[in-house]
């Protein structure tokens, strides 16, 4: 978890960090391991509920991973942007949703999109002529929190 110690960012900032964060997540459904890593430090790094991923070569691993694919179309969605700067570094975390798109054989040619992961996503940017992601660590939505919601199952028993 990150540190949430450090001066709160402005509205403006923290906008424009959100930008940047969809900027990322659009470059990682499509597949975009160019674009990424002209928006990530060359030492970057990345964690996928426990998976961890280094550098370049991981970053590209990761994409590989987690991108669409012609049988899966993943959109990955960000909420509620909260930041912090420290000296020169900014450190974020922010609800994210993603929701997959699995085709089905209909004539309409549709299929079904389904929430496949919700969770945060914690970061850490350096400036680099620009703000770049140092490190990016997305945790699975779980604990307490979530364990107080209903579970459908339960309230028709």
């Amino acid at each position: 978890m990150i540190d949430v110690q450090g001066e709160q960012v402005s509205a403006s900032e923290r906008f424009a960090l959100r930008e940047l964060i969809a900027d990322w997540n659009r470059r990682l459904d499509r597949g975009d391991i160019d674009g990424l890593a002209t928006l990530s430090d060359p030492d970057v790094r990345v964690t996928f509920d426990g998976a961890g991923f280094e550098g370049l070569d991981g970053l590209r691993e990761f994409v590989s991973l987690r991108r669409s694919t012609p049988e899966v179309a993943r959109r990955t969605h960000l909420n509620h942007v909260q930041a912090w700067r420290r000296g020169e570094r900014l450190t974020s975390r922010s609800l994210t949703l993603i929701v997959a798109l699995v085709p089905t054989p209909s004539d309409r040619g549709d299929g079904s999109p389904q929430p496949s992961w919700v969770g945060y996503a914690e970061d850490e940017l350096v400036w680099r002529d620009g703000w770049r992601f140092a490190a990016r660590s997305f945790s699975r939505w779980s604990g307490d929190v979530l364990e107080r919601f209903p579970i459908a199952w339960q309230e028709t028993a």
